[in-house]
């Protein structure tokens, strides 16, 4: 975990000026966004869900707001989920709902390293044990969006494509 979270401030310390200096801009991943099913995939064997809506509302403060719907099957519950995460900023705050069954939860930061790639890292609430790390990189014409995630021992988890709901910038 230590190591982690030392990648982490390291990658913090790189880019915490360029990221103040661009704060006057609207973030380009505010917005409301949806799964594509036909170009995601799920590295480990794991199910991939039917039903993935995000929404980032990213305020001039640089602080990410994000909310999430999402549902594995047609037969199951939809599950929420949502944090609120400064950027670059090394704290974790909780990551709330019911998205995941895997107790005791899991606590977030978010890294902006420029404005089309973003980092969260996750560990447990009780901050005993690192999750994992999701990368979101953005598409150059801001109309999708990759994640990509890597489990702690190294392997690539998922892979997710989202794309821009219209009108929702």
């Amino acid at each position: 975990m230590t190591r982690t979270l030392g990648i982490a401030l390291i990658a913090l310390g790189m880019t915490v000026g360029p990221t103040q200096a661009q704060s006057d801009a609207v973030d380009p991943f505010n917005g409301t966004w949806t799964l594509n099913i036909e170009k995601t995939k799920e590295l480990s064997g794991g199910e991939s869900p039917v039903h993935e809506i995000i929404t980032f509302t990213i305020s001039d403060d640089n602080v990410q707001h994000y909310e999430v719907e999402i549902q594995y099957s047609d037969d199951t519950p939809m599950r929420k989920g949502w944090y609120s995460s400064k950027y670059n900023e090394p704290t974790f705050v909780p990551y709330n709902g019911t998205v995941s069954d895997d107790p005791p939860g899991a606590e977030v930061m978010t890294i902006k390293v420029d404005e089309r790639t973003h980092y969260r890292i996750a560990r447990t609430r009780d901050g005993s044990n690192a999750r994992y790390v999701m990368m979101r990189r953005l598409s150059e014409d801001h109309q999708s969006y990759i994640s990509a995630g890597i489990m702690i021992d190294g392997r690539a988890d998922l892979y997710r494509w989202m794309d821009r709901v219209p009108d929702s910038e």
